[in-house]
Formats: C-alpha cells, structure tokens, sequence
C-alpha cells in the first residue's frame, strides 16, 4: 500500500517535472521568437528610415556642415530630383504609397511638425535655427527659389559674435549679360550696430567669377544687388525693407537653377544647429518607430 502511495507520488512528481519544463521551453521559445521578432521589425523599421532619409535629403537640397567657427548651409535653388526640379508637394505622400504598396505595406512614413503634430513637408516654413542667437535660415516653403536669412539685432551690436558671411552662388543655366550691380547700396563702418560683413560671389553658366567689392552692410537699410543674364533678371537683398521684416540676408533666384553656399563665421564656438521638423517612421502592426529631426539630412 505504501508502495503505491509512494509511486503515485513519484508518477505524478515527474509528470508535473515534465510539464515545468516543456511551458519552461515553450516560454523560451516564445522569447526567442519575441526577441527575433523585435530584431526583424527594427531592421525593418531601419531600412526604410534609411532609404527615406536619402531621398528627403536628396529631394529637399540642402547640407549643414559645422566645422570650427564656421557653419555652412549648401543648397539648391530650386531643389534639383534626377534632371527636373522636384515637386516637394507630392513627396510625403507618393512616398508613403510606394512604402505601403511595393517595398513596407505595414511601414507608416510621416512628417512630424514642431508640436510632433503630422504636417506635410511642402507646407512647412521650419527654419534651421543657429542657437544660441536665434539666426534662421528658411523659406517660403520647401519647393523653395529662395531663401532668407534672418539676424537679430542682438547679433549685430558689438561685440557681435558673427565675424563675417560669404555667401556663394552658381548659376547652371544663365550667363551674364552685364556685370552685376548694386542697385542701392547702404554701407556702414564697423564697429557700429547693425552693421555686418557679406562677401558676396557670383558664376555663371560659363563659370564667369563676379566679386562684390562693397563688404560691410547696414543691416536696417536695404540693399539691393541687380544680376543680369541673358533673358533674365534676379536678386540678392541684404538688410530690412522695412522695420521688423525677418529678412536680413534675402537671395532669389528666378533663372533657372542655382547652387548656392551659405559660410557664416563666429567668435565662439559655443553655437548650435536644429532643424525643428522630423521625420518618423512606424511599424504599424507592432508600434515600433523612429523619428529624428531633419537636421540628420544634412550632416
């Protein structure tokens, strides 16, 4: 009797081992499946941040490059995509239909505002702001022929911390008719306020060099520089139209397309980019995403 007892025991001591370890391995399992399924969505999730990134970059046109006291900003006017100008407007969403319906159909790509609000792209006027003095470089919009930049008055008091702007423009399509002029010029004498240095360069289509030789700029009055191509008129302004206006540097382009190269120089090092949009991109069947500012485009 006793011996039954026990072997009962036994029988059901080792059926319940069993049980224990065959939940234990299909626990193990199921993490196991779970870790490689976190793997698999997170490549996932990464490789189409990554291609749609490149073709952000490559659609908005525009690189930051921070090195030492200088920060440049390259772009173009307009953004170029393959041989025609892009139409930013239609990005975001021609993107997304292609990730949902030929590469990711559950990858969700959108472009984030400020508030982390969903916006388009095209309808964004976020500028590339340059902590600590609050510069901005922006645009009307991002199916941009032009571009702004702005400079409190703050920064142009001494002792300023903005050395100096040289500021570089390749026209591709247009030659020079006659020299470049300027139409007004209001100059003024260092260390007075508002008064900033702006080495302004021009080529053409023929790779004709054209150098300002006017450099220090007031920066409360406007000045107008005139350049003429064959067939063609267009603009760079620097200094306000009128008070208030956010303009200080102000470059349109209005023949054919431009690359452009924005240097400006400061006395300090303690300055900083951010670029307010972003980007995100989510696997809507497990929540798993990243989003970045778009300041990572350009670097």
């Amino acid at each position: 009797m006793r011996r039954g007892v026990i072997f009962n025991l036994l029988a059901i001591a080792l059926f319940s081992a069993i049980l224990y370890a065959a939940f234990a391995m299909n626990a193990s399992r199921l993490q196991v499946f779970a870790r490689a399924t976190d793997l698999l969505v997170a490549g996932k999730v990464e490789y189409v941040w990554d291609d749609v990134t490149e073709d952000a970059t490559n659609s908005i046109s525009t690189g930051i490059v921070q090195e030492d006291y200088n920060l440049t900003v390259y772009d173009t006017l307009p953004p170029i995509c393959g041989q025609s100008i892009c139409n930013l407007a239609s990005l975001p969403l021609d993107y997304v239909y292609f990730v949902r319906n030929y590469s990711q159909p559950d990858m969700e790509v959108r472009f984030l505002a400020p508030g982390a609000n969903e916006t388009e792209i095209s309808n964004e006027t976020t500028a590339i702001v340059i902590h600590p003095f609050e510069m901005e470089y922006y645009y009307p919009q991002y199916a941009h022929n032009e571009m702004f930049l702005y400079i409190p008055d703050a920064v142009t008091v001494p002792p300023s911390p903005l050395n100096w702007i040289n500021l570089e423009l390749n026209f591709s399509d247009y030659n020079f008719s006659g020299s470049p002029s300027w139409g007004k010029y209001w100059s003024c004498t260092p260390p007075a306020a508002e008064c900033v240095a702006v080495n302004v360069t021009l080529r053409d289509a023929n790779g004709t060099r054209w150098s300002s030789s006017n450099y220090w700029f007031n920066t409360d009055k406007k000045s107008v520089l005139d350049i003429y191509f064959t067939g063609c008129t267009t603009n760079v302004n620097i200094g306000k139209q009128q008070a208030g206006d956010r303009k200080t540097i102000d470059v349109i382009n209005s023949c054919g397309n431009a690359k452009t190269a924005m240097t400006m120089n400061f006395n300090t090092l303690n300055y900083w980019v951010d670029f307010l949009a972003k980007i995100r991109v989510r696997d809507v069947n497990y929540n798993a995403s990243r989003a970045a500012l778009t300041t990572d485009l350009g670097k």
